[in-house]
């Protein structure tokens, strides 16, 4: 019966982790991973230059690495849209923030709909009073 008690004890402290109030830096980072998301569905190259740092490496799931500008230009061309599921989870060490979380990408290739499901490891930096993505990674998920 103790066992029950901890175990059921436990699963409601970890749910009641996951759902507490985020830090306002926590809060930041994920306002700055909404207003890149709405960007990149308007292809508002304006909008989503500021919240790429100049050096930013984005390595895709199929390996490749692009720079600021080449990955810009597949924002604006491809309008992908990443719906996360459940919610990122944020980390905030100082200045630096991790961002992960599983995510399907939308967009359309060769005029057909394509939906890769992904997990995605980001880092964002706060510069000049803002946070801003630094690095990005992700992995394909294979369906078991």
């Amino acid at each position: 019966m103790k066992s029950i008690f901890f175990t059921f004890t436990f699963a409601v402290a970890l749910v009641a982790a996951d759902h507490h109030d985020h830090t306002a830096d926590q809060k930041a980072v994920l306002a700055a991973i909404d207003s890149l998301g709405a960007a990149i569905q308007k292809g508002d190259a304006a909008a989503i230059g500021p919240l790429l740092a100049d050096d930013l490496m984005y390595s895709h799931s199929n390996a490749m690495l692009e720079s600021k500008a080449e990955a810009m230009k597949q924002f604006v061309e491809k309008k992908i849209r990443l719906d996360y599921s459940p919610a990122p989870t944020v980390t905030v060490h100082g200045t630096t923030a991790t961002v992960r979380g599983a995510a399907t990408a939308n967009s359309v290739v060769d005029g057909k709909p394509v939906a890769l499901k992904l997990n995605i490891l980001q880092v964002w930096s706060k510069m000049g009073g803002h946070w801003v993505l630094v690095a990005r990674q992700a992995t394909r998920l294979i369906p078991q």
